[in-house]
């Protein structure tokens, strides 16, 4: 799906044949974009720089073409340093246009394939933002730069930086340094000398393991003095001839940054905007918890199929997987139900309240539907393809279950 911000269908009639798009005034994307996550979004010229921001704000990870009125080089330029995919000036060449769009998907297309990346349940899927996430990731390994990890509250960017540390070449240790361990202005001076003994050639050459990677994790906790002073170190470290410049740092943070001219952004997307995901990646935690806490569960529920597809997730990936670990060690039957999972009042008003608010949403209903595809034919596999115990099992009429199938393309 494409998303266009535009006032007219000048731009969908070039994509139509190709594409399936739809045309959105701001306010109707904006809405739109925080339940779901087009393949891409093009920005005609009646919408500026600030309403770019926005969608931004709103998916930081959705490509965006802009479309602008001139060939104003400031704009373009503007445009490009706040993440704009393509900058493509009026009067539109289709054929431009065409070949910036295709550019995009067959950039959600490849394949990438890390090593490790098995280990980590929530990696798994096939939306276009993660792949995206995983060619950022690959991009990273083969440039050997210094890198900063972008990730909400609830992701594990630690793991992230891991994971690009293991698939990178030469040896050498990954090494943390925990900036909340000098929160205190006192303790900057400490800081700046840990920093720069980590960093140095001469102790690295004493160890029968140099560090290979130095991970900066804390930074969003810093005072805003901290955090200038340590911008400017690290924007210009690689000058300094008596540090180690084959060690890479990862700076780990919540939002971009900009002012770090020489590091590369590897953007690790919400759960939200993964929602294309959430099948494969909730079977990969039934599979691990499952064996770890040696129960024999099966499937999802019917009834939680509903809370995963409208619930946000506020803490992310972590959220998930500590509902799911407490739900199948609680859990004393084959399939999950929403009676075992550890859930608030507020959590479930949430879920209810945007329930409501998409139920015009036509995204939510396919991902509603895929949910229910993934777990109807998991169940039926698990069943040898038996449609009254897969019924049973579901605790579905039998019915119901048969025509729903019919309906999602499933064979019993």
């Amino acid at each position: 799906m494409i998303f266009i911000i535009s006032k007219d269908s000048k731009i969908k009639s070039m994509l139509d044949s190709d594409y399936k798009c739809k045309v959105l005034d701001l306010n109707q994307a904006l809405s739109r974009l925080q339940a779901s996550s087009p393949r891409l979004v093009i920005m005609d010229s009646t919408y500026n720089l600030d309403d770019f921001k926005e969608v931004k704000q709103v998916n930081a990870q959705v490509p965006v073409i802009v479309i602008s009125k001139n060939r104003d080089i400031p704009q373009a330029v503007s445009a490009t340093r706040l993440g704009a995919y393509d900058f493509i000036p009026k009067p539109i060449d289709k054929k431009r246009l065409t070949k910036a769009v295709a550019e995009v998907f067959k950039k959600g297309e490849k394949k990438v394939s890390l090593i490790g990346i098995g280990d980590i349940c929530w990696l798994k899927g096939r939306s276009v933002l993660q792949n995206v996430l995983l060619q950022e990731m690959e991009e990273s390994i083969a440039a050997l730069s210094d890198l900063v990890v972008v990730g909400e509250v609830g992701i594990d960017k630690k793991r992230i930086a891991k994971l690009i540390h293991n698939n990178s070449s030469g040896r050498g240790v990954f090494k943390t340094l925990n900036l909340n361990s000098f929160v205190r202005e006192e303790d900057e001076g400490f800081f700046w000398t840990t920093l720069r003994d980590l960093l140095s050639s001469s102790e690295n050459n004493k160890k029968e393991f140099r560090i290979k990677t130095l991970y900066l994790a804390g930074y969003d906790n810093l005072s805003d003095h901290f955090r200038h002073t340590l911008l400017g170190f690290l924007n210009n470290w690689r000058e300094d001839k008596k540090l180690d410049r084959g060690i890479r740092i990862v700076l780990s943070s919540c939002d971009s940054l900009k002012e770090l001219e020489h590091f590369k952004t590897v953007h690790i997307p919400s759960l939200r905007f993964r929602r294309e995901d959430l099948p494969t990646i909730l079977a990969a935690y039934i599979k691990k918890y499952s064996s770890k806490y040696n129960k024999e569960i099966k499937a999802l529920g019917n009834d939680l199929i509903r809370f995963f597809t409208h619930y946000d997730f506020p803490g992310n990936f972590s959220e998930l997987e500590e509902l799911f670990k407490n739900a199948i060690l609680k859990c004393d039957r084959e399939y999950l139900s929403f009676s075992d999972l550890p859930l608030t009042t507020g959590m479930i008003n949430k879920m209810q309240i945007n329930e409501i608010d998409s139920s015009q949403n036509y995204k939510i209903q396919l991902i509603r539907a895929e949910f229910e595809r993934f777990f109807f034919d998991f169940a039926l596999k698990n069943l040898d393809n038996n449609i009254v115990k897969a019924a049973r099992f579901l605790d579905i009429p039998r019915s119901v279950f048969e025509e729903r199938i019919r309906e999602l393309g499933l064979k019993g």
